[in-house]
């Protein structure tokens, strides 16, 4: 790849389709390489041993969600069903979603014969993970008819990501579905006209692995905690952060030792508190930073020698305008301290 790839000057093609870079975010978020604290693997343990939800909370980026894909890598589980709440997320919403407009045009088509109700039914993270702990024979009278596959009977990771954002009610309303996993569809008796108790359950040795993520904006109920292990993910030190790193990144950290010491330290002079940035950079978006000054400048032992790279970097880094005012103070301050000229 040689940069710039687009240059936005003049109207003859450069670039062609052989050059654009493909992505290297899967690389860079697999799961194999997800460093886990001595304190955090003991409290996923504890949540297996007890069989309850693990809520994960700490500062954005500090590895919350991605916690759950290592889980489920680990285990060979497959990779995890997501549920990600919305500020207008219901309990039902976590089990399945029903498509009543779809059915009611369904139901008033002219050549409509009958109208099956499980197919206006998609199934959420929770719902399916508990349906697949089933045997195909326990479960077959709530499928759709096309559209889902049952792989079970098997154990699934389910992370519920950012708890927090979902309205006040929503943790109050699935207490008792989470502790005994399991859900109903009313919908499916509308035909009976009648209620059912018949409940859609996972078999104890097939329940779910429930892990919850929260950025902590706001306080969840009590009842809902105590259902919880409860964990709080502290950020790396520059020393376990250049664990991350030679991990995520070896091929650039065997290239150039240097440049991850410098990025580390460039990295944490602008995550002090005194800086006051409105968002503190995260771990994955040093991840990124490092790997695009690495692929802006292939040939330099440290790309952060050159004054320009940082700054052409610095929007994987930094993501608030104000930010990046003061970041660039700081960063010229940095540079002077370790005698990078700025040209």
């Amino acid at each position: 790849m040689t940069y710039p790839i687009f240059k936005g000057k003049g109207q003859t093609p450069i670039a062609k389709i052989k050059d654009i870079p493909k992505s290297q975010l899967s690389d860079l978020n697999n799961p194999r390489d997800y460093q886990c604290s001595d304190e955090l693997m003991h409290a996923v343990n504890v949540a297996l041993i007890m069989n309850q939800p693990l809520l994960l909370t700490g500062e954005p980026g500090s590895g919350k969600t991605q916690l759950a894909h290592r889980v489920a890598w680990e285990l060979e589980l497959g990779p995890p069903l997501t549920f990600e709440t919305k500020s207008n997320s219901t309990a039902q919403d976590l089990f399945y979603t029903f498509n009543a407009l779809a059915r009611f045009h369904a139901a008033n088509r002219s050549d409509s014969i009958d109208v099956d109700d499980r197919d206006f039914i998609t199934y959420q993270a929770l719902g399916e993970a508990i349906i697949q702990a089933n045997t195909l024979e326990n479960i077959k009278h709530i499928l759709p008819s096309y559209g889902f596959v049952h792989k079970g009977p098997k154990r699934s990771v389910v992370l519920i990501d950012e708890i927090d954002k979902a309205p006040r009610d929503f943790p109050n309303d699935i207490l008792n579905e989470i502790e005994r996993m399991f859900f109903k569809i009313p919908q499916l008796d509308i035909k009976l006209n009648k209620k059912s108790d018949k409940l859609i359950e996972a078999p104890n040795d097939n329940q779910p692995i429930v892990i919850m993520t929260s950025n902590s904006e706001k306080q969840l109920p009590d009842a809902f905690l105590r259902r919880c292990v409860f964990h709080y993910i502290e950020f790396p030190d520059e020393k376990q952060m250049d664990n991350i790193l030679r991990l995520r990144l070896p091929g650039i950290a065997e290239q150039s030792s240097g440049f991850i010491k410098s990025a580390i330290s460039l990295f944490f002079k602008l995550r002090e508190k005194d800086n006051a940035l409105l968002k503190k950079p995260s771990t994955g978006e040093l991840i990124i930073w490092i790997n695009v000054m690495r692929r802006m400048a292939p040939e330099k032992q440290n790309p952060m020698e050159t004054f320009g790279i940082i700054f052409k970097s610095l929007g994987t880094l930094v993501k608030n305008n104000d930010d990046i005012k003061k970041a660039k103070e700081k960063i010229m301050e940095w540079m002077e301290n370790q005698k990078i000229e700025s040209k």
